[in-house]
């Protein structure tokens, strides 16, 4: 029999659970917001709040990992679009795009990196560059990777993700 304070049990439990399944909220304009050190961010599309927002915190260049124009004066724009395609199927191409991605995160402070939604392609960077750049566990590049969403439902970047993390530091 169900009393009160076991459904009560139950209700607070799954709501724990899912909030640690949910993404970072929409903040200044960018959907899954999140910055990884004093003069670096990551997250998905920029709105002109998110653009403006970051031109005002310093930032001046944008990796932008999805393809497509990224509007704005920023000093310097790198575009290394990873496909759907290489998502799943991975290869060197990607890896490349991934470590450049990465290098020039960690060789320019106020950077934005990005993908549509902050997700995959950016938290797989995000990981690396924590564990190269900042000196993190692997254990714990992972769990900020899945506080934002990260998913190893991509093969290719999984593939990454492990091949750069036992590279590493196993």
């Amino acid at each position: 029999m169900d009393t009160p304070k076991t459904l009560v049990m139950a209700a607070l439990l799954a709501l724990l659970l899912a909030a640690g399944c949910a993404t970072q909220p929409n903040q200044h304009g960018i959907p899954n917001f999140g910055q990884t050190g004093p003069d670096r961010y990551h997250g998905g599309e920029l709105t002109d709040a998110g653009r403006a927002w970051l031109a005002a915190n310093g930032v001046t260049n944008v990796i932008r990992l999805d393809g497509g124009a990224e509007p704005g004066n920023w000093a310097a724009v790198v575009a290394e679009p990873i496909s759907t395609w290489e998502q799943c199927f991975g290869g060197a191409a990607m890896d490349g795009k991934i470590v450049r991605a990465v290098a020039f995160l960690a060789a320019h402070p106020g950077t934005y990196l990005h993908c549509a939604h902050g997700k995959n392609r950016t938290m797989t960077a995000i990981g690396i560059y924590l564990v190269e750049g900042c000196g993190w566990t692997v254990g714990a590049a992972q769990a900020e990777m899945d506080r934002y969403g990260w998913e190893d439902s991509f093969p290719g970047l999984k593939a990454c993700w492990r091949k750069h993390r036992t590279e590493i530091r196993p």
